[in-house]
């Protein structure tokens, strides 16, 4: 009877181990997949994924050290304790790891309405720098225009001063004569008073 019961004990915690055995290549399954997913979706955040896979190691390390210990009747127990508590770990782990992608998910979300604002403000820049460049082509112009006019008005002015210049001369010119004819007239007028006076002298 010890024997049998033994035996039923046996196989009823190997029928327990190998449940958990299923559940754990379950949530082994499950683990990857969302390992794979958060790679996908957050390659710019490897660091974080270097140490879960670390983490995963260290807990396929610690499925071997399990499994050999199956082998042994007299572990039984404490085989299925240590595989209840990586069970519950791995959906702590899982529980995290939809945390996260959540979290990365709403970051992305975030960045491309960020992005998208900046592309907004980048269009709008474009336009103000058309525009401005727009308004430089037409100064440019206008003062192009404005060089000529004030080129054509100083070809006028250097024109107006030779010409002045001319005019200038040309009175001096003539004040010189009349300066000589007024001198010319003072001595007429002296000689005409001296005249006058010998006419006079002789008469008395």
């Amino acid at each position: 009877m010890d024997k049998e019961l033994k035996e039923i004990l046996r196989q009823e915690m190997m029928k327990q181990l190998e449940e958990k055995d299923t559940q754990l290549d379950d949530m082994t399954q499950e683990v990857r997949e969302k390992e794979r997913l958060l790679e996908e979706k957050n390659q710019l955040m490897g660091q974080r994924e270097k140490l879960l896979e670390e983490k995963e190691n260290q807990l396929e390390e610690k499925d071997q050290q399990l499994t050999d210990r199956d082998i042994q009747l007299e572990a039984l127990r404490k085989n299925l304790q240590d595989k209840n508590s990586q069970v519950e770990n791995f959906r702590v782990l899982l529980q995290e790891k939809d945390l996260q992608l959540e979290d990365r998910n709403h970051r992305l979300e975030e960045r491309d309405k960020l992005l998208e604002e900046r592309d907004k403000l980048l269009e709008e820049r474009d336009k103000q720098l058309e525009e401005r460049d727009k308004q430089l082509e037409g100064k440019e112009s206008e003062l192009k225009e404005r060089r000529q006019e004030v080129e054509e008005k100083e070809n006028l002015l250097e024109e107006r001063e030779k010409q002045l210049k001319e005019r200038d001369k040309q009175v001096e010119d003539v004040n010189n004569e009349n300066a000589e004819l007024a001198q010319q007239i003072c001595d007429v007028k002296t000689e005409v008073e001296r005249l006058r006076r010998e006419i006079s002298a002789q008469r008395t």
